[in-house]
Order: structure tokens, then sequence, then C-alpha cells
């Protein structure tokens, strides 16, 4: 349980880190 929760969390943080570098790029 924890393993899928750490798993998304970490999918989220990605997501975030990407999103930022698109913005920055942009």
């Amino acid at each position: 349980m924890y393993k899928t929760l750490f798993q998304k969390t970490e999918q989220v943080t990605q997501q975030k880190k990407l999103a930022m570098y698109h913005s920055e790029v942009d």
C-alpha cells in the first residue's frame, strides 16, 4: 500500500518537475 502511494507521489513530483521545466523553457 505504501509503495503504490509513494509511486503515485513520485509520478506527481515528476510531472510537476516536467511542467516547471517546460514553463521555464517557454
